[in-house]
């Protein structure tokens, strides 16, 4: 008898013999398994700040891109249209789960998805986009971290009246993505309560600044509001320089519209959120079902001021504002 030939009847013969070398290959070949997890964003860069912050997130969760993950990132630079193609190339992929930020990347991944696990980031309303069935209980392959709705926005008016308070005419900055509706009935709620009048101007690229500024002068208004829209945080340099351009004030949400040059940031912190997002797709990876992941509601909001802008701008921001920034851009 040959050696193979003793070999396999030596792990054949007993369960005994056997079942200690088969649990041992199992359980190295679990451990040596690489899952895909694919990222599907407007943005531009996997060195994002808010991707940056989920990897990290992910590596003191000891999941290592390149050794245990394999981590599959496709942006669409700004180009919404794109962002189903992009989808469906991730399941093509066979990635054990998506990860989603903003409304309209996540919109594009639930219709490629199929079964495919979701998670997202900063949908502020997930329940009225179709997404979840409710937050505690999603009961389908999505779940993830909600941005702050209707409150928000009230809050970031009031902000925008104290700093300027001879606000009267603000110009809303849409982008015509499904996420805008919901948003712009809120602040057009807010703005009545405010006596403040709104205008609607609608920015997608560079190309639409032209048509925004002859809206913006023909209407005089005295101020921006941007709404929380992939495209506008995609945008947001491009707006912060057509703000100041055209000395407008612009108030937005969170600091990278302030660090971008925007006059106020006011909102969630992104990156925070990201790096909370990790805590999620760990869940996921180790078999919980997004169905059973209840979705959660980030509630801390920070204040950034951009000193430097308003100095531009020649607006005295009052010193109660500053006492109660998180951050001040000098």
């Amino acid at each position: 008898m040959n050696k193979r030939r003793k070999l396999v009847i030596a792990l054949g013969a007993s369960p005994l013999v056997a079942s200690p070398l088969v649990s041992s290959v199992a359980s190295f070949a679990q451990q040596a398994r690489v899952y895909r997890v694919g990222i599907l964003s407007t943005a531009r860069a996997a060195d994002s700040p808010n991707v940056r912050a989920f990897t990290q997130g992910m590596e003191e969760l000891g999941w290592i891109d390149g050794q245990k993950i394999a981590i599959d990132y496709r942006f669409a630079d700004g180009a919404v249209d794109r962002l189903p193609a992009l989808a469906l190339d991730l399941v093509k992929r066979k990635v054990d789960v998506i990860l989603t930020f903003g409304g309209t990347a996540t919109r594009a991944a639930k219709r490629a998805a199929g079964t495919v696990p979701i998670v997202f980031v900063t949908v502020i309303d997930p329940v009225a986009m179709g997404f979840v069935a409710n937050r505690v209980q999603p009961g389908g392959n999505i779940t993830g971290i909600a941005g702050i709705g209707s409150e928000l926005i009230t809050k970031r008016l009031q902000v925008m009246k104290e700093a300027l308070p001879k606000c009267s005419r603000v110009a809303v900055v849409t982008t015509g993505e499904p996420t805008d509706i919901s948003q712009f009935a809120e602040v057009q709620s807010a703005a009545q309560a405010s006596r403040i009048e709104i205008l609607s101007i609608k920015v997608r690229s560079a190309d639409d600044l032209a048509q925004a500024l002859a809206l913006l002068r023909r209407w005089r208004a005295d101020s921006m509001y941007v709404l929380d829209a992939s495209l506008n945080f995609f945008n947001r340099r491009l707006l912060a320089e057509f703000a100041i351009k055209n000395r407008v004030p612009m108030i937005a949400g969170a600091m990278p519209y302030a660090d971008a040059g925007g006059l106020i940031g006011y909102g969630v912190n992104f990156e925070e959120l990201s790096r909370r997002a990790a805590d999620l797709v760990d869940k996921v990876l180790k078999g919980a079902k997004p169905a059973d992941i209840p979705v959660e509601q980030f509630s801390t909001v920070e204040l950034t001021i951009n000193k430097r802008t308003a100095k531009i701008l020649g607006i005295e921001i009052p010193q109660s504002l500053f006492q109660r920034a998180n951050k001040v851009i000098e």
